[in-house]
């Protein structure tokens, strides 16, 4: 097994009138401390198609830049032609938290195992 401690995790959430109406999750890949996963964009059913997401994904790739990051990566079951669009490519799989040990999570030491996920794109955009 390898064991690998994260330095950069974090949620970012946007609000209207005291409402979150947007949110995004943002970790450091296992793989590589410059590597990123963002994870979890969401945008309220109601207020999408009116670019909330890619305001929420440029932010994102902003943060990513600011913290020094080379490459930024995502998995996607069905939004693949919207992170195309922001210029992120097919890419491979990434390793990903192990569920069997979730309970590690709190401690900041995650276990690496491949993601086997069936139906997921992965995706990376390089930064610099």
């Amino acid at each position: 097994k390898q064991w690998y401690q994260r330095r950069v995790r974090g949620s970012v959430v946007m609000l209207q009138e005291g409402q979150v109406i947007g949110h995004y999750r943002l970790s450091e890949a296992l793989e590589c401390g410059q590597w990123c996963i963002v994870e979890s964009v969401i945008v309220s059913p109601k207020l999408r198609g009116l670019g909330l997401g890619r305001k929420l994904m440029n932010h994102c790739i902003s943060l990513a830049k600011t913290l020094q990051m080379t490459r930024l990566y995502l998995s996607t079951k069905d939004k693949e032609g919207f992170y195309r669009k922001l210029g992120f490519i097919s890419s491979k799989s990434l390793n990903v938290l192990s569920k069997a040990n979730a309970l590690l999570r709190g401690k900041n030491i995650v276990p690496m195992v491949p993601d086997t996920t069936p139906g997921i794109t992965w995706m990376s955009l390089d930064l610099v």
